[in-house]
């Protein structure tokens, strides 16, 4: 198993890599974990190297979450950090508090993805920490309203048209800050954060519900094209502004 292991990490060649991690996939068991961890990092391809972090997670059992929590704490980078959050396991919730816990403190982005995974948690525990995490934090709403300000997404065909086809159908209009304000920029910063957080928006309603039921078009734009292959994109820009 060692051998494989450091055949995954130190191969220049991804069929010989991938080769080795699915062989030490059908050989290993729980014994493999420290074997193969030092070397994840080390893979060159990002799909593999996600395949053996899935593949590490197994092999851990019911320990997969503090297999998680210490990449975590060794990710070179927010692209490598942010895929561990979706890998949490809801059935280890200790584990998975500290690592969110962890998440917080990073940076923008990778706190971003933690905000967007965390809804997967319950628990009393997980209720303390969001109160406190968006009392530090600048609030939640703004830390993804910003966020999105931030992102140099420019404004495509297909943003510009969703816009303008809602702007002009007051049966379209989910909320009247963005329309009042008449600025693209506000229609994706607001409609991204109703989707992430998905709040209250009254008595009867959650902001996610009421966005999917009257402005449909959009929110399938947001959930299937802008949040996976823009916002938490690897190659995600930042412009600074």
């Amino acid at each position: 198993m060692g051998l494989l292991a450091a055949i995954v990490g130190d191969s220049a060649e991804s069929e010989l890599a991938q080769e080795a991690l699915s062989a030490l996939g059908s050989v290993g068991d729980a014994r493999a974990v420290p074997l193969l961890e030092p070397e994840i990092w080390d893979i060159r391809w990002p799909d593999l190297q996600l395949k053996a972090i899935e593949l590490g997670v197994a092999f851990a059992g019911e320990d997969g979450n503090t297999f998680l929590l210490r990449l975590m704490r060794s990710a070179p980078s927010d692209a490598q950090f942010i895929p561990l959050i979706g890998l949490l396991r809801t059935s280890e919730l200790p584990t998975a508090l500290e690592s969110f816990q962890v998440a917080s403190r990073e940076s923008q982005p990778v706190r971003l993805a933690a905000a967007l995974h965390i809804d997967r948690f319950r628990g009393p525990e997980f209720t303390a920490f969001i109160d406190a995490w968006a009392a530090v934090d600048r609030r939640l709403p703004t830390l993804v309203h910003e966020t999105m300000h931030n992102i140099d997404n420019g404004f495509n065909p297909t943003v510009m048209a969703l816009y303008a086809a809602a702007k002009s159908t007051p049966a379209k209009r989910w909320d009247s800050y963005p329309f009042g304000l008449g600025v693209p920029a506000e229609y994706m910063a607001s409609g991204t954060e109703w989707v992430l957080l998905d709040q209250r928006f009254d008595a009867k309603e959650n902001k996610r519900a009421r966005l999917r039921r009257m402005d449909p078009a959009f929110y399938c734009y947001l959930v299937t094209e802008f949040i996976p292959k823009v916002l938490f994109a690897p190659n995600v820009r930042y412009s600074g502004r």
